[in-house]
């Protein structure tokens, strides 16, 4: 039968069982103490054990032979700068990604001319026609769900003063305006907040004035003349008639020029004219 021993844990001290034959094989070992679990003795020996995070050692960088210090266990003959390894990374994923994807000559599956790529299916010239019609098409169903109020009572009052109105009407080289009267070349932008800051989480006000900026440029190349509400508040029927009263001052008197509210919606933008207002007095 097995000789029991009855020991103290070093860690715990609490008492705990061992068969003789266990305990003679811990001695052999050089075991100095006693535990009852080897959780124990992890604990007590990740207490005791000196850490050494943070400690460097010198060592050369191998590519450019600069001195500099690694980690304490890390290889030597392994060393390398900052500088060095990201240059090796950049290097390698280089090399991965010319492995991978290979430059082929396709076919334009739009105009059917020849074009070197490694993914695309359009020519240059057919890629940047689609993006600005999508561009165009996108801000069309954009302007249709958020027409505002005000938009629509400013478009009423137009409606009652002039003879003919358009709204909404893609005129301008695929571009719209939210009333425009063409018996006298006038295209009128409502622009609310969403135009001036963001409102939701995905929308880009850089990317919308960035659009006001191409429409605008289009409608003077049509020979029209933009003229810009500003409306930063809620609907108040009260603006909309103030300034609908503004636009028919400015129509009578200085519709050859452009009006303030324009010019103050081109410094917000950023809009520097590059098309020359030129329209002969009636």
């Amino acid at each position: 039968m097995a000789t029991i021993l009855t020991l103290i844990c070093n860690g715990c001290n609490k008492e705990f069982q061992r068969s003789l034959r266990d305990h003679n094989a811990y001695l052999k070992k050089g075991t100095k103490n006693n535990y009852c679990s080897k959780s124990c003795a992890a604990r007590i020996s990740n207490a005791n054990r000196q850490s050494t995070k943070g400690d460097t050692k010198k060592a050369i960088c191998i590519d450019c032979h600069i001195d500099i210090e690694i980690g304490l266990h890390a290889s030597i003959e392994k060393a390398r700068c900052n500088n060095c390894k990201k240059l090796r990374r950049a290097n390698k994923a280089k090399k991965l990604y010319k492995i991978k994807i290979k430059i082929k000559i396709k076919n334009c599956i739009k105009c059917n001319s020849k074009f070197e790529s490694k993914r695309g299916k359009f020519c240059k010239q057919c890629l940047i026609y689609i993006r600005s019609w999508k561009g165009r098409k996108s801000a069309e169903i954009q302007k249709e769900n958020r027409k505002s109020k005000g938009e629509s009572y400013f478009a009423e009052l137009c409606k009652n003063k002039f003879n003919s109105i358009l709204e909404n009407e893609s005129i301008f080289n695929g571009w719209d305006a939210d009333i425009i009267i063409p018996n006298h070349k006038i295209a009128i932008l409502y622009n609310g907040n969403w135009h001036l800051k963001k409102i939701t989480k995905k929308h880009s006000v850089a990317q919308v004035q960035n659009r006001d900026k191409i429409k605008i440029k289009e409608i003077l190349t049509s020979g029209y003349i933009p003229y810009i509400v500003i409306d930063k508040g809620k609907y108040d029927k009260e603006f909309v008639e103030k300034e609908f009263n503004k636009f028919i001052e400015w129509f009578e008197n200085n519709k050859y020029t452009f009006s303030e509210s324009t010019l103050e919606y081109f410094d917000i933008i950023g809009f520097e004219l590059e098309v020359r207002l030129d329209r002969e007095i009636a």
